[in-house]
């Protein structure tokens, strides 16, 4: 399986995934082996389908990173975004939160069952409206990073047993439905904001607070909290800020840290990497002005202090453990001038997958480059003096990072570690307790001597 822009298609090529159309996900545009012409490739594009899955001898294991089960889930998920936003337009909005339940809760057990789909290899949230599927891209996120910080979440939130304290439902709702505040701002400031990115505007600002009274007695109180908060900034930046209440004592003004609700902070930055990789999503928006950017530009630039800064370093992390920068099936060409298709990725060092060597051949055709009989495989991080140049034409060479030091991008160590921590916490705490009995033991003794 090779993952290809739609705008890369060729006639000739077998389709390894069928096609949906994206304004009625139940509807099949093409199914599986058929094989693309100039007639749909065309129309696909008319459609605004951005890839598509062909067949490519070798890969067929790579099924594993896309599962077509999981796609369904999402596009109906998206569909019932789709809903909900047509009449929130006109009224307030309906929305079935326990099919939307069941729907998600059925995708969270797909993930668990199948961890080699919890990774953001394309664009399986789609729709035809960037807004639905901004809205679609971020819970998909979410959910995948919340499965990644189980262990965070835990401690993040003391006060609820471990099951509930896990439980992704409320991040999913939230996230699917975290800019429904943006259908009830005034037009002009949706068109301002399409044109200059600017969310520093006081009236963008005011979405997060309609959204929340919009789904507040609807969804459950953390998933409004999503709605909330999901522009709150770690560094004590981001907005709303707690406002006084008559006869409630606590803090004001900006909230920052560890004092984000949890949820918030990991939609925070699903919602902060999609924004960056496309800049139109919100309704109205022309991708034409404002085009996406390479998967590995928008995790760069959320290393970069500017937005790295906005964001809780360990759900950071976890984002980078879901979304790699060249996903498994992406089609690239390595810095001596050699295509090759990524097969594997480590999180270790996202920039440097697995790859195997390919050649063009009829047609600009690709398929697998032998040496001996047999297909070439080779893991960058043991290649230094090899690295990716561009990945679906465009050169990423600016892009492309190293870990700083070992265990960077690495949720699993970041987990160990804290785990480590909190051990040695207990182990402090009971020798503290056996101190504190030695000194009071000696101390029983010295009064029964003293009243001998």
């Amino acid at each position: 399986m090779l993952r290809l822009l739609t705008h890369h298609a060729r006639p000739g090529m077998t389709l390894a995934l069928p096609i949906y159309h994206p304004r009625v996900p139940e509807c099949v545009l093409l199914r599986e082996g058929m094989e693309l012409d100039s007639f749909s490739i065309p129309h696909l594009r008319d459609l605004g389908i951005p890839e598509v899955w062909i067949q490519y001898p070798g890969l067929e294991h790579l099924v594993k990173f896309v599962d077509p089960q999981l796609h369904a889930q999402f596009r109906e998920l998206t569909a019932r975004l789709g809903l909900v936003i047509d009449q929130a337009l006109v009224a307030p909005i309906e929305l079935d939160y326990y099919s939307c339940k069941r729907t998600l809760i059925a995708t969270i057990r797909r993930l668990s069952e199948n961890p080699s789909t919890a990774l953001w290899t394309s664009e399986i949230a789609g729709a035809d409206r960037p807004f639905v599927r901004h809205c679609g891209t971020v819970a998909g996120l979410a959910i995948m990073m919340g499965m990644k910080l189980d262990f965070y979440m835990v401690r993040e939130r003391p006060r609820l047993p471990a099951n509930r304290a896990k439980d992704l439902t409320s991040l999913g709702i939230g996230s699917l439905l975290h800019d429904i505040g943006v259908l009830h701002l005034p037009a002009e400031s949706v068109a301002n904001y399409n044109k200059n990115l600017d969310t520093n505007e006081l009236i963008w600002r005011e979405h997060t607070a309609i959204g929340y009274e919009m789904t507040r007695g609807i969804l459950d109180p953390s998933a409004t909290t999503v709605v909330l908060h999901h522009h709150q900034a770690f560094d004590g930046s981001g907005w709303p800020h707690r406002l006084p209440k008559p006869g409630v004592k606590g803090p004001k003004g900006p909230v920052s840290g560890n004092d984000i609700h949890i949820l918030a902070r990991i939609a925070a930055a699903a919602d902060l990497f999609d924004r960056l990789r496309n800049p139109a999503h919100a309704p109205g928006a022309d991708p034409n002005t404002n085009p996406s950017r390479p998967i590995v530009q928008a995790l760069h630039m959320m290393l970069e202090p500017q937005f790295g800064r906005l964001l809780d370093p360990i759900v950071r992390t976890a984002l980078f453990s879901v979304a790699p920068p060249f996903p498994p099936g992406s089609l690239v060409t390595l810095s001596d001038g050699t295509d090759a298709v990524v097969v594997d990725w480590n999180p270790s060092n996202p920039c440097r997958p697995v790859v195997e060597f390919a050649e063009r051949g009829q047609n600009d055709m690709l398929r697998p480059k032998k040496h001996q009989g047999k297909v070439r495989r080779l893991d960058l991080r043991e290649a230094p003096e090899l690295s990716i140049a561009s990945m679906d034409g465009v050169d990423v060479r600016p892009w492309c990072f190293e870990p700083e030091f070992d265990g960077q991008f690495d949720i699993n160590a970041i987990a160990r570690q804290l785990s480590n921590r909190a051990h040695d916490d207990l182990k402090d705490d009971a020798d503290k307790s056996l101190v504190t009995d030695d000194a009071t033991l000696e101390m029983e003794q010295d009064l029964k001597r003293d009243a001998a």
